[in-house]
């Protein structure tokens, strides 16, 4: 493999790992005071497949789907940088979003109270 396709490669990775728990974190947020757990879980499984998808597709247009180590690795890596470095800025974005929207709810509901 050339080398521009590799860093490409672990570029992507990188950069899905970092997407992927964003997202995750988003729909965690979004589904925590569900009760139904049976229905998280289906969210979350459909969520998890449909990225795994997506990277499939990534890696299938970068690199024809060679595998090698580094791409669980840098998966990972991009993880493990999400965590350290910008979990709180995306946790307090979602905070602000979820209160915009309780917000509008508690504005709607109000709205047609007796």
């Amino acid at each position: 493999m050339e080398l521009s396709k590799q860093f490409q490669v672990i570029l992507a990775s990188f950069l899905f790992g970092i997407l992927f728990v964003i997202i995750y974190d988003f729909i965690n947020r979004a589904t925590y005071n569900k009760k139904g757990k049976i229905i998280r879980f289906i969210i979350e499984l459909i969520t998890f497949l449909s990225l795994s998808f997506l990277y499939f597709l990534i890696m299938l247009k970068i690199s024809n789907n060679q595998l090698n180590i580094f791409l669980p690795l840098f998966i990972i890596l991009g993880i493990i940088a999400y965590i350290l470095l910008l979990q709180s800025f995306f946790q307090h974005v979602n905070e602000i979003i979820f209160n915009k929207i309780k917000c509008k709810r508690l504005s709607l509901k109000a709205k047609f109270d007796i």
